[in-house]
């Protein structure tokens, strides 16, 4: 199935309308609080991240590969949110260091 290229002017228009919805200030923290229970159920759900560095930067890449899937499969934009906040949950505990293991 052939899609027909957006108009300069449709292409305009929907990143008028992105822009409108997701480029939203954090004024009242709705966000990060959204970031720290995705996180409290991320870490609840795979206690153990990864085993090192480089464990950890494959779950980054597996998350990545899931929001393109769903991207690719031209899924409903709530699942393609739903797939960007769990790569940002795996990005947050991999920069906070959570494949390092003390022993």
């Amino acid at each position: 199935m052939m899609v027909e290229p957006l108009t300069d002017e449709e292409l305009k228009q929907k990143l008028e309308e992105f822009v409108e919805r997701y480029h939203k200030k954090d004024e009242d923290g709705a966000q990060y609080q959204e970031l720290l229970e995705r996180l409290a159920v991320a870490k609840a759900k795979h206690p153990v991240f990864a085993d090192g560095i480089y464990e950890g930067t494959g779950r980054v890449g597996e998350e990545y590969g899931e929001l393109c899937q769903a991207i690719n499969h031209n899924e409903p934009e709530e699942r393609i949110m739903s797939e960007a906040w769990d790569l940002l949950c795996v990005v947050w505990r991999f920069v906070r260091g959570d494949w390092c293991h003390d022993e």
